[in-house]
């Protein structure tokens, strides 16, 4: 007797969790980053609207004078299929190596945007360390990288000041 009512359990329980699955919609990708591609996307504030302007290898990018007397660049990230915890990390180079511009970003405590398959922060400063470095690096390729070191996602582009 037990063996033909396990059968009918399974198919009610089943018939359960489908119907409860679908009262409560499709899951959305955020939710469960297994389903997407995990990218780390590098990008510029579009000076036209705002918004977050991809960046590709070699793209310029704009040198702007802040208001305190110091240099900057604005950046931005959009990431796919990466929790948003943990820290993003910010580093302009030299091609020799020499630190340019640093940030480091606790996730926790910083806006971050929905993304249909993760999140972004699409406008950050990221400040020169020196307005002589600022000056002398304008038209001279530089690295860009961004870094999430609790997903293992680096990011690195050749940019030009300008």
């Amino acid at each position: 007797m037990m063996r033909t009512m396990l059968p009918s359990v399974s198919i009610l329980l089943t018939a359960v969790m489908l119907l409860s699955s679908l009262a409560c919609g499709t899951p959305s990708p955020v939710a469960d980053a297994g389903i997407c591609t995990t990218t780390l996307a590098l990008g510029t504030m579009n000076e036209l609207d705002g918004g977050f302007a991809l960046l590709t290898d070699g793209a310029d990018v704009t040198v702007h004078a802040g208001p305190q007397g110091g240099f900057h660049v604005f950046v931005g990230v959009e990431v796919g299929g990466a929790p948003r915890t943990g820290l993003l990390e910010w580093k302009l180079t030299s091609a020799a190596g020499a630190a340019l511009a640093t940030r480091t970003l606790d996730l926790s405590s910083v806006l971050l945007e929905e993304r249909s398959c993760g999140w972004a922060r699409p406008r950050d400063a990221l400040i020169f360390s020196s307005n002589d470095d600022a000056m002398n690096f304008r038209g001279v390729p530089v690295q860009l990288e961004a870094r999430l070191p609790s997903s293992g996602l680096v990011k690195q582009l050749n940019v030009v000041p300008r």
